[in-house]
């Protein structure tokens, strides 16, 4: 029996739309928010050599990201860690410095003769002699014109040499060292508290070695 045209057109009209609905599911499905994996990413700060305080351009202990001014700390470990007897052992670890001399260095290409142990103005002979390392605790290098506010006007910077200070517990160190060419040394120091309380303390060390020169009979 033929159907009506318009039960038959009505017939038409719905295959296409029964078509479709499979096709929104599918879409709708697809838009569906996921679930991931969780992923959790782990850091930690870089504290190997790190020095967080220095005492050279405000003359006390202050944090480093509190004064606006170019300092460069190099601790006791790098010191260990690099063997470092003299304070030329380290200059490849301090940016902005070269040498000239055997004794003398330029900061940022200005003479630098101007050296501090604990802030003070030290050695007045610096250009003749050279540092040696071992009663030093670390060293702290301030550089550009800020190096003039030590009086001794170096626009390139300044070097502070922080001494190893007297400890509460008794400690005591002997150190011997050889090289090539006949290089001998030798150190000895000891610390620790002189009452029972602790407050009296003290600390003393000394250093000898003993190198050929590069001349002979001079």
């Amino acid at each position: 029996m033929p159907l009506p045209p318009p039960l038959k057109h009505a017939l038409w009209l719905a295959l296409p739309l029964s078509l479709a609905t499979p096709a929104l599911a599918s879409e709708a499905s697809a838009d569906a928010p996921k679930d991931l994996d969780k992923v959790e990413v782990r850091g930690r700060a870089q504290t190997l050599y790190r020095a967080n305080d220095a005492a050279v351009g405000t003359r006390t202990d202050t944090p480093l990201e509190l004064v606006p001014q170019s300092i460069q700390v190099v601790p006791r470990e790098l010191i260990d860690d690099q063997a470092a007897r003299q304070v030329t052992d380290l200059y490849r670890s301090i940016s902005g410095i070269s040498f000239f001399s055997y004794p003398g260095v330029t900061l940022r290409g200005f003479r630098q003769e101007n050296v501090l142990y604990d802030g003070l103005r030290g050695d007045p002979y610096a250009g003749f002699s050279v540092p040696q390392l071992f009663n030093i605790e670390r060293v702290e290098v301030l550089k550009g014109p800020a190096g003039a506010l030590y009086g001794g006007g170096d626009a390139g910077g300044v070097i502070n040499y922080v001494t190893r200070k007297p400890r509460a517990c008794a400690e005591r160190r002997i150190e011997l060292q050889a090289g090539d060419k006949d290089f001998r040394a030798g150190s000895i120091e000891g610390t620790g508290p002189l009452n029972a309380s602790g407050r009296i303390r003290y600390r003393a060390g000394l250093y000898a070695d003993s190198e050929p020169g590069v001349r002979w009979n001079a």
